[in-house]
Parts: C-alpha cells; structure tokens; sequence
C-alpha cells in the first residue's frame, strides 16, 4: 500500500512539472486592445507570442521584444500605427574586452622591468531576435521600424605598458625597460534577425511601403575594434644604459557578422 502510494505521488508530480513546463514554454499574451499612449514603451517579458485584436501604437510608442527568446510571434487583427512607431528585438552589444596590466618597475638599482600583459579579447555581438508578424489590416497612418538589427561587437582590451628599468650605477647597467603588451582583438558583430511579416487582407503592397513608411533593420552589428597597444617602458639611465622595450601590437578587428533578412507577404 506504501509502495502505491509513493508512485501516486510521483505520477502526480511529474503530471504537474509537465504541465507547469508546457504553460511556460508556450505561455501567450493575449488582449483584445492594446493602445499605446506616445512615447509609451511596451515590453514583452517571460513570452515569445503576443496576440492582439486591436493594437493602436500611438507616436514614437515602441513594443519591446523579450530578448531571452530566440523568436517572438506577434498576432494583429488590426494594427494601427503613429508616427515613429518601432518594433525592437535588436541584441544587445558585446562587451569591451579588459586592459591589460601595466608592468612593474625594475626593484633596486640596475633592475629590469617586467612586461605589460596582453588585453583581453571583447565579447561578441548578441544576435537580433528572429520575429513573425501576422496580421489582417494594417494602417499606416505614420512609420514602423522593425529593428532586430545584431548587437555591436565589443572593442578589444588595451594592452598595459611595460615597466621601468631602474638606474645603473659604476659597476652595473641600468635596467632594462619592460615590453607593452598587446592590445586584445575585437569580437565579431551579431547576427541580424529574421522577419517575416504576413498581411492577410492588406489593401496596399507592403513593399511598396519599405523605406517610405516601413523600415526593417536586420543589419549585423558593428565589428569591434582591436585594442590599443601598450607602450615599452623606459630603460634604466646611467653610464650603460639599458635596452629599449618595444611596444605591443594593436588588437585585430572584430569579424563581420551574418546579415538577416525579411519577408513581405500579402495574401
């Protein structure tokens, strides 16, 4: 009895964690009006599927993407848009890459200095969030930008300097000077997202409307640059110099991310 009542237990909690999982990971937000007031930013959070009877964007009003999804579905009956009025799933920009640390300085007379280290690498480019409109009629009374452009890549570290030798005296040179260290690489830009946008009963060509009233950014984002190179310290001074350090060597350029693409259809 003990035995049947302990699998009950786990039958159930396991129905339940299935159940809870399937809400969440096809969990929908569904109005039957939406009006946004102008200027008014709207965000999407915890669902990739928004579904709307009546959505009124008013002037530079925005719906914002939830960005933790890889894909957003958004469903209008009838969409009418203001003046300025946006669509944003762009990715978010990588992260500049960390300096390198100067070297130390030579310790006691004739002492040579340690190098500067090398700049850390930046982070790349979030990519832009892939993005499906379906809608029945749509009014154009101003413009729409759909951006779901790639986040920028991040700019490579700067390289630290190199340390300074110390003085020579009679018996000794002075030191020699540390070496600058590199500067770290650029990332790669993220990707553009994907956009498709299908209007059922649109009187008007919705191509005909791309870059007049309808604009779609699913550009990649910018490469980052490479780091600067850390400069070579200065040698030690005295009756016998020491060497001269030699600077580091400036980051690479980030590489190009992939570009995206869009689709207009109208039935």
């Amino acid at each position: 009895m003990k035995l049947f009542y302990e699998r009950k237990i786990f039958v159930v909690t396991l129905a339940s964690l299935i159940l809870t999982f399937f809400n969440s990971a096809f969990a929908q937000l569904r109005f039957d009006a939406l009006i946004l007031k102008p200027k008014e930013i709207y965000k999407i959070t915890e669902s990739d599927i928004l579904v709307v009877d009546s959505l009124v964007m008013g002037d530079s009003s925005t719906i914002m993407l939830d960005m933790t999804k890889k894909e957003s579905f958004l469903h209008f009956k009838v969409m009418q848009i203001g003046n300025g009025c946006s669509i944003v799933g762009r990715g978010n920009d990588g992260l500049k890459g960390q300096d390198g640390i100067k070297g130390k300085n030579g310790n006691g007379p004739c002492a040579d200095a340690f190098n500067g280290s090398n700049g850390s690498k930046g982070s790349a480019g979030m990519p832009g969030s892939n993005l499906s409109v379906y809608l029945s009629r749509i009014n154009l009374l101003g413009s729409l930008t759909i951006d779901v452009a790639g986040g920028d890549g991040g700019e490579g570290g700067k390289g630290g300097n190199g340390g300074n030798g110390t003085g020579g005296t009679r018996i000794c040179r002075g030191g020699d000077a540390g070496n600058g260290g590199n500067g770290g690489d650029g990332a790669k830009g993220g990707a553009g997202g994907i956009v498709r946008l299908f209007c059922k009963d649109c009187a008007t060509n919705l191509v005909s409307l791309e870059n007049t009233k309808l604009f779609l950014k699913v550009f990649s984002g910018n490469v980052g640059d490479g780091g600067q190179e850390g400069s070579a310290g200065n040698p030690g001074m005295g009756a016998n110099e020491g060497k001269i350090g030699k600077d580091g060597i400036p980051g690479k350029v980030g590489a190009l991310g992939v570009k995206g693409s869009y689709r207009l259809l109208a039935k």
